[in-house]
């Protein structure tokens, strides 16, 4: 089995395995929790990516995302990376505290760490059914799970318009090398 750990400072120790190692790792800890040796929560928030949480411990596989607060060019950002990108999304108000913004406004920049290269963006629209008023009101952006060693991070934009009332879900997982963004109304 081939595996590898990593324990850093305020921040939960980490057992990853390769694809290969999963059913053996996974057997061995189902068998660890049946005997009562370890009491574990499986997190299947994100299908694709496995993940078990123990007190304040991560087991899985595909853990090589992480998501955090910072800025980008001196805006409020939050950073979704993982091995092959660097992801700068703006953070936008709070839960307590809407704010105007334009869904243009969300992503800032991706850097392509295989190229070295930010990749060019001239703009981004998110609109629902095509519908310009859509696209603009007030709400927040928050980001679902902070951290390292994470299957994948995710940024939730809230977007009250005049539309209606909808959330955008921007995505990246440990291992892609793109950013998936879905609506949910």
């Amino acid at each position: 089995m081939s595996c590898s750990s990593a324990a850093m400072k305020d921040s939960p120790f980490v057992v990853g395995c390769n694809r290969s190692a999963r059913a053996p790792a996974r057997q061995a800890l189902s068998d660890a929790v049946a005997q009562n040796r370890l009491s574990l929560r499986k997190d299947d928030s994100n299908a694709g990516r496995e993940s078990l949480t123990a007190m304040d411990s991560i087991i899985g596989s595909s853990l090589d995302t992480s998501a955090h607060e910072g800025n980008y060019t001196g805006t409020s950002a939050y950073v979704l990376e993982n091995e092959h990108l660097r992801v700068y999304l703006r953070k936008i108000g709070t839960i307590d505290s809407h704010v105007s913004y334009d869904t243009r406004d969300l992503l800032l920049a991706i850097y392509q760490k295989d190229t070295d290269q930010w990749l060019p963006l001239e703009s981004i629209e998110i609109s629902m059914d095509n519908d310009p008023s859509s696209e603009s009101g007030a709400g927040y952006t928050i980001l679902e799970r902070s951290g390292d060693f994470l299957p994948y991070g995710r940024v939730n934009a809230h977007m009250n318009s005049a539309w209606g009332r909808y959330y955008v879900n921007i995505t990246l997982e440990s291992g892609a090398d793109f950013i998936q963004i879905e609506s949910i109304t």
